[in-house]
């Protein structure tokens, strides 16, 4: 199931990107081995949406106690208009709240994902990163530079994208009518 998972979305806009993880052979490397020991002790499953026996839209999952994880999702182009992924969560939404030990759904998604529109009553996430030693380490203070320097640029970004350029002015004609 992860390899069909794989080649649906190599077969997408991830893949024509140069995103989707069979793009790097070596994070194609790092995610079959993560997935597969997850999955030998029941804390991954690939779900997959199928048409006349074809997956049409796959979706990896990871648990971890009481939490299901939507790590990441695929479909097949060809049926986009139809919106497979949305169709495959929504199923796989239902099925995981039915299922004993399962209090939670996380999306692994931003804020203003996709997963937003599906899911109402999202909680909000936050990070932390706590030094525990006796005294600030620089691992530390370069960790923390580094994370709040991320915060600003993506801050930024989000900043720059809702800027809008003046229209062109229209040129007129002021030439007599004839």
């Amino acid at each position: 199931a992860f390899e069909t998972f794989l080649t649906l979305e190599a077969g997408s806009w991830k893949g024509a990107r140069g995103t989707a993880l069979l793009c790097d052979a070596a994070d194609a490397a790092f995610a079959r081995q993560l997935v597969i020991a997850l999955a030998e002790r029941g804390n991954a499953s690939v779900a997959l949406l199928r048409v006349d026996g074809r997956a049409i839209a796959a979706q990896v999952l990871m648990y971890c106690g009481a939490t299901a994880y939507t790590w990441k999702t695929a479909f097949s182009p060809d049926y986009a208009k139809y919106s497979p992924g949305a169709l495959l969560i929504d199923k796989i939404t239902e099925e995981l709240f039915a299922t004993a030990g399962i209090e939670a759904i996380d999306s692994c998604s931003s804020e203003g994902s996709f997963m937003a529109q599906l899911w109402s009553g999202r909680r909000k996430m936050a990070d932390l990163l706590i030094d525990v030693g006796a005294g600030k380490s620089l691992a530390f203070s370069l960790e923390a530079a580094r994370q709040w320097g991320y915060d600003q640029l993506r801050w930024l970004r989000d900043r720059i994208r809702t800027w809008s350029l003046p229209a062109a002015p229209k040129k007129v004609s002021l030439a007599a009518p004839r």
